[in-house]
């Protein structure tokens, strides 16, 4: 067989085409190689609020106006007020059941000394009553005195002071203060207004000097009634407060997205979450991605928020904001913490959310786009306020 042979053209030729081909493959192989790889991971599910003014109830305003415990309510409250009223109102039931026991406890534990007619109580006694042992009771005892509901008491004064004092007692002109060995106990007047409340607290602090048993026992009896109605008004309250705010709350979720590629990853500003319970009718709920911190990437783009405050009406401003969105850079092998919050409000869905996360067994995962459209998937996970708990079960039940 004859050997080919090639012109000095082909040959050039055909080198010239081998090189642009190994060229271009190389380089497309590189860029595949340089390329994002992200990962992104849900690692808390919660709620927070919509940063708008709720439409409150007349019921709601109603039980507020009618409660010592908390300010009235008007048509409109911002959402983060109400959240405050919320938690301070949690403080106060914990603190009238702490209470409602210590007084509970004294008085089954003196019922038979307090039977006694004209009992005086020293000041060891008088120094364990619960007026002392806790400031709940002594503020709901000056507050139900200036609202004229201790004028029961079975001594007046002047039956109160025909025995002498058992610990001394003296006035600033705001207060009457009691000396219990290395502390005083005070019993406020300055802002009683009128002189029956101004009496009414004089006799309750007079009583407590003079050791008077009978009214003792009244006055920590009307707290008994008095802190169980209003127990009963704070839960009234909460549930309100509750029933108005959770249709005004977003879902807020954290997440952390990791690139182990080479080239940075850009994300963009809104993604999907969607819940997996299928007893849930709103599953899907888009999400707007914010970091959570800046310490391994930039945001693009910032926005400006409206602030509702603590104001009765909200406004905004006729000019329109920076942008709908953040982008998220994430840089090469790093890892950004981004806070993903729902831009619609959950409605009727609120109530059912959280009831599903409170029974630890709400399921979600979350979809996320870089800006060449990939589409990025979380791991399906489970979440509620137990789950740390349920976790520990589980490890110390492993063998």
């Amino acid at each position: 067989m004859s050997d080919r042979k090639f012109s000095p053209a082909v040959v050039a030729a055909t080198a010239g085409i081998t090189f642009l081909i190994s060229g271009f493959g190389g380089a497309a192989l590189s860029e595949w190689l340089a390329r994002p790889i992200p990962l992104v991971t849900v690692s808390s599910v919660g709620f927070s609020g919509s940063e708008t003014h709720v439409d409150t109830d007349a019921n709601l305003i109603t039980i507020t106006k009618e409660s010592p415990w908390i300010r009235s309510y008007r048509k409109f409250e911002s959402f983060s007020s109400m959240e405050n009223d919320h938690l301070e109102v949690s403080k106060l039931k914990k603190r009238l059941e702490i209470g409602i026991a210590i007084v509970n406890d004294w008085i089954k534990s003196n019922s038979d000394n307090m039977s006694i007619p004209d009992r005086i109580l020293t000041i060891e006694e008088l120094n364990n009553s619960p007026y002392m042992a806790d400031v709940i009771v002594g503020s709901t005892l000056i507050g139900m005195a200036r609202r004229g509901e201790l004028n029961g008491a079975p001594n007046a004064i002047g039956e109160v002071t025909k025995h002498p004092p058992v610990t001394e007692i003296t006035s600033d002109g705001s207060k009457w203060i009691l000396y219990f060995y290395n502390r005083n106990v005070v019993f406020p007047f300055g802002q009683a207004i009128t002189e029956t409340e101004k009496s009414a607290i004089k006799l309750l602090a007079f009583s407590f000097a003079h050791g008077n048993g009978s009214n003792i026992v009244y006055y920590l009896k009307r707290f008994q009634a008095g802190a169980n109605e209003n127990f009963r008004n704070l839960i009234e309250i909460t549930e309100e407060l509750e029933k108005a705010m959770l249709p005004s709350t977003k879902l807020s979720i954290t997440a952390s997205i990791f690139n182990s590629g080479r080239k940075p990853l850009v994300l963009k500003p809104y993604a999907l979450l969607t819940v997996l319970n299928e007893e849930i009718d709103s599953r899907n709920h888009i999400v707007k991605a914010e970091l959570a911190t800046t310490s391994d990437a930039l945001r693009w783009v910032t926005e400006e928020k409206e602030d509702a405050g603590s104001e009765d009406v909200l406004a905004t401003s006729f000019l329109p904001p920076t942008s709908g969105g953040s982008y998220i850079l994430v840089a090469p092998n790093s890892k950004a913490d981004v806070k993903l919050t729902s831009i619609e409000k959950l409605g009727a869905a609120g109530a059912q959310l959280r009831s599903i996360y409170n029974s630890n067994v709400l399921r979600c995962q979350v979809t996320m786009h870089d800006i060449s459209g990939t589409k990025l998937v979380s791991e399906a996970l489970l979440f509620g306020p137990s789950m740390d708990k349920d976790l520990k079960k589980e490890l110390l039940s492993t063998p």
